[in-house]
């Protein structure tokens, strides 16, 4: 008798300092060009998708946006950049498998400090697919696919609100802020700043003030300069096999 099995794919979308610091994202902007997520080998039923996302400073963000899902990323979404209006064109045609709406009307209003937006089988519109994931190396015990996002109506800004206090020196392992990273910033984000300079990944943080990092600053950093997180983003994907 068969038996199904269900699991889940977590999943932290990067954007660029650039894209953070340019501020709104809006209606029909590329939120994110295909990236990859490994999923483990064999294809899979997709059931839902349940996204986690860190507001403008500290402010909840509740905004539709579209999931599109490929086997490959042959062709771009949006050639141009990020945060720009998808072109009218049909070059990912066919790259896109698949697609899902993460509506507005779902989003939590109880959390604080993040949003978080569901959608699922038992969502009107939402129609569960099978994903085919491209084959990595055959000893590793992963596969991958392809996600892209475009945004819909509601502005989504990702700006934290912080910038370093002081000069960082290239070799640091702790940043002073000007405030507030312990409420807007999370153990484990990777830090630039708005022109991609890297600050590097969150060990812990001591205070609204003061960020410990897992290793040394590459190089010296100005004061003034905007502390963004690349990953303000999160999705689980949830799966049946």
């Amino acid at each position: 008798m068969a038996t199904s099995k269900y699991f889940n794919v977590e999943f932290y979308p990067t954007l660029t300092g650039a894209q953070i610091h340019a501020g709104n994202i809006v209606d029909g902007e590329l939120l994110l060009d295909w990236q990859k997520v490994a999923m483990p080998k064999g294809s899979a039923r997709l059931l839902g998708v349940t996204a986690f996302i860190k507001g403008n400073a500290g402010t909840l963000v509740r905004g539709a946006f579209e999931l599109l899902f490929a086997d490959n990323n042959t062709n771009s979404i949006d050639d141009v950049n990020d945060a720009s209006s998808v072109a009218s064109s049909v070059r990912y045609f066919r790259d896109t498998k698949g697609y899902v709406n993460m509506d507005i009307d779902e989003n939590s209003s109880k959390v604080p400090g993040f949003a978080i937006a569901h959608a699922g089988s038992a969502d009107e519109g939402f129609a569960p697919f099978v994903i085919t994931p491209t084959t990595n190396s055959p000893f590793d015990g992963e596969d991958h696919f392809y996600v892209g996002a475009i945004k819909g109506a509601t502005n989504f800004n990702f700006a934290t609100g912080i910038t370093l206090d002081g000069e960082l020196t290239a070799g640091a392992t702790t940043v002073t802020v000007n405030g507030n990273a312990d409420t807007r910033l999370t153990v484990g984000d990777d830090l630039i700043t708005q022109n991609e300079a890297v600050i590097g990944k969150i060990k812990s943080i001591t205070n609204a003030t003061t960020i410990v990092l897992e290793s040394a600053v590459p190089v010296t950093i100005a004061t003034g300069k905007k502390v963004l997180s690349t990953t303000p983003m999160k999705f689980i994907f949830h799966f049946e096999r």
